[in-house]
């Protein structure tokens, strides 16, 4: 129980399960290169208060090459936080919620690095926030270099978020062959499957 910290680089984490009550990460990656977190179980404690902030983040934004692959991931604020590297064949479900927070699936707080999500199942149960978000919290950065496909994803405000929600400049944004669940809302999200993306772009 607690968190997993990791400061160093070229770590493989396999087959293991973190369970963190109320904490602010289950796995947090600190400086780190190379690492790949894989098969793994990553939950809070429960769905309300005990709810992890982020089940697996990069803390500081600059960590490069990270590999989330085949992990399960429940009861959390946010599942996965990350800037670049790869997120596969994750099971992303079951988000826990305390009052005030914004709920992702996979955040990307907007950058150019290139990330790929691709085979995932992220099913969001709320009418907020997101499966997955591409956008930056400020204008002024361009976004680019997102590739998002061959998952399944369902539920959020809008299920996918496309990264120019405050006007950025996007390029190379492909969302492409994902499959979108009428589980929770009949259009995917509260208000539909996907905000923000400026389909004109590059």
């Amino acid at each position: 129980r607690g968190t997993l910290n990791i400061s160093a680089s070229n770590v493989t984490v396999d087959d293991v399960r973190v369970i963190s009550d109320g904490g602010s990460f289950g796995v947090s990656l600190r400086h780190t290169a190379g690492v790949i977190i894989e098969n793994s179980e990553i939950t809070g404690a429960d769905t309300a208060a005990g709810r992890v902030g982020v089940g697996i983040g990069d803390v500081y934004g600059d960590s490069s090459g990270m590999v989330i692959r085949g992990d399960d991931i429940a009861d959390f604020k946010t599942a996965v936080q990350l800037t670049t590297g790869e997120v596969t064949g994750c099971f992303i479900h079951s988000p826990g919620y305390v009052a005030g927070d914004h709920t992702n699936g996979i955040l990307d707080a907007g950058t150019t690095q290139p990330l790929t999500i691709r085979h995932n199942t992220i099913l969001i149960s709320l009418g907020q926030t997101d499966a997955i978000s591409l956008d930056a919290t400020t204008s002024g950065k361009p976004i680019a270099n997102k590739t998002i496909v061959g998952n399944l994803l369902g539920g959020g405000s809008y299920t996918i978020y496309g990264g120019s929600a405050h006007g950025n400049a996007t390029r190379n944004i492909v969302i492409a062959g994902n499959v979108f669940s009428q589980r929770f809302f009949p259009s995917a999200g509260q208000f539909g499957a996907a905000a923000y993306f400026a389909a004109a772009g590059a």
